[in-house]
């Protein structure tokens, strides 16, 4: 078993197939959002007794639709609102801690587990976003879930300081 090509397939997984599956299921959610936004708005207009989803929800979801349309536009803002830093690379979190010249495998992992981290990031992001989609029909407050909004707003301030890790560290540490 070869350690150095799994971590190199780590890497390039990381690198092209998951950005590419995050930003499939942001667009097919988005559109899926904004399509039955507006089929609530028809519905709405239609039918005067329809209670089913009010103005504010339907508003709500063409903005977390929008949103997911603009993904990584939407979580680089979110980033940028937090740390004050556009998106940086994530190798830079070696620069705090780094690691001994000879230390050539071990570096090659610590490199893979920041760039899992990153996607995780990205993933808990988009989790945030469904969490309000899901606050929009009315899942609230309540049961086991507890509050969807509040829940899917740390996991958007969560994901994007994961996905800006180098840069989250380097404003609250005060590095350049």
């Amino acid at each position: 078993m070869n350690i150095e090509s799994i971590l190199n397939g780590a890497t390039s997984f990381g690198n092209s197939f998951i950005p590419f599956l995050l930003t499939a299921l942001s667009v097919l959610t988005g559109l899926y959002l904004l399509f039955s936004a507006i089929a609530s708005i028809y519905k709405k207009s239609s039918d005067v007794r329809d209670q089913e989803s009010s103005y504010a929800a339907i508003a709500m979801r063409l903005l977390i639709g929008g949103m997911l349309l603009r993904f990584g536009s939407t979580v680089e803002d979110v980033s940028l609102l937090i740390t004050g830093v556009p998106i940086e690379d994530y190798r830079g979190v070696l620069a705090y801690a780094p690691l001994p010249e000879g230390a050539g495998l071990w570096r090659q992992v610590m490199e893979v587990v920041l760039l899992w981290v990153v996607m995780l990031g990205w993933a808990g992001a988009y989790r945030g976003l469904l969490l309000w989609a899901k606050a929009t029909n009315g899942g609230g407050a309540g049961g086991n879930g507890g509050d969807l909004f509040w829940q899917g707003i740390w996991h958007l301030i969560g994901g994007a300081l994961a996905v800006n890790l180098s840069g989250a560290i380097s404003s609250f540490v005060g590095g350049s």
